[in-house]
């Protein structure tokens, strides 16, 4: 890198730590600024229609925020972008964490919109993705957090024989890891488990 577009960098990132902070604190239309500034920044230093990593991160950065302020056509935009910028550098075929977990936000994007169907279709990708990377079920909140909004999604689709199966293959990872976690990393269990009880009513 030369100086210039080391220092550019250099920006970019306190713009994404800033982004983040402002994220936390539910402060979404300046978390939304920061990430435009940086996303902006990237595509300065590269050309507008290259593909490059930083650029997908921060397009979920947006795509998540604007999850977050219920703008939930424009978040999909921009995931899709991501995943389809992610696709070009890594490959069609590449399984990674970060493309499980575009198709996870992809899944929940879905959801919030309603479309069931497609949102299954997302998850039961991530899904796909993250059991290629685990070797055991037991190590991947991921997996479990996945399987607990499948489950939601078929009580949606009126599916409560499917439903449950989901919800007690996700409760039974959630109980093996939750010990070794930090509080908020996986679903509400008991939330989880009245979706079950209904699903069996």
């Amino acid at each position: 890198l030369t100086g210039g577009e080391s220092d550019t960098k250099e920006i970019a990132d306190i713009e994404q730590l800033l982004g983040i902070c402002y994220r936390d604190m539910e402060n979404y239309p300046k978390a939304e600024e920061h990430f435009q500034h940086a996303l902006g920044i990237y595509r300065g230093i590269y050309e507008l229609d290259s593909a490059h990593l930083a650029i997908v991160n921060f397009l979920c950065l947006l795509g998540e925020t604007y999850m977050d302020m219920t703008h939930y056509s424009k978040s999909e935009e921009y995931l899709k972008q991501a995943l389809n910028m992610y696709r070009r550098i890594m490959g069609k075929d590449a399984n990674t964490m970060n493309l499980g977990n575009i198709l996870c936000l992809l899944g929940r994007n879905q959801m919030e919109m309603q479309n069931w169907s497609q949102s299954e279709d997302y998850l039961l990708s991530a899904l796909q993705v993250y059991r290629c990377l685990m070797e055991e079920d037991h190590d991947a909140t991921v997996i479990a957090n996945t399987l607990n909004l499948l489950g939601k999604i078929r009580t949606k689709k009126h599916d409560h024989s499917v439903a449950a199966e989901y919800f007690e293959q996700a409760l039974s990872m959630h109980n093996r890891v939750k010990g070794f976690l930090h509080e908020g990393a996986l679903f509400d269990e008991h939330e989880t488990q009245l979706y079950l009880h209904r699903c069996h009513t």
